[in-house]
């Protein structure tokens, strides 16, 4: 479920004052908070800048506390390259590590011996 109606509410908006703002009309908002019909993706924008959050938390998608998707990538990035770090270091080699990325625990055994370069 959307979380179209918490905002609008939390901002103190009728549904036909946000209606106004974004240009549409109040029933169009109704089924939206209803969950009867999508929204189109100009519209969830529209939404989105105007509440000042992802279209992602808009559609319930993620929460505000969480990274953007576009970090859960980076972090993604992170993790191979720390990896890739701990796996070019002789002393480590046959040891098990735990690496800690966002609050997420990954166990590590690196097997290879020697340095890539």
């Amino acid at each position: 479920m959307n979380r179209l109606k918490e905002l609008r509410t939390e901002k103190k908006l009728t549904q036909k004052e946000l209606a106004d703002i974004i240009g549409t009309t109040k029933l169009t908002v109704s089924n939206w908070e209803n969950g009867k019909h999508s929204m189109n993706s100009d519209k969830a924008q529209a939404l989105a800048d105007y509440f000042e959050v992802s279209i992602a938390y808009l559609l319930g998608y993620e929460n505000l506390g969480d990274p953007p998707v576009e970090a859960q990538l980076v972090l993604g990035k992170m993790l191979v390259d720390t990896i890739e770090y701990i796996e070019k270091s002789v002393w480590l080699c046959g040891q098990k590590q735990t690496l800690f990325v966002n609050g997420h625990e990954y166990k590590v055994t690196v097997e290879k011996v020697g340095v890539r370069k």
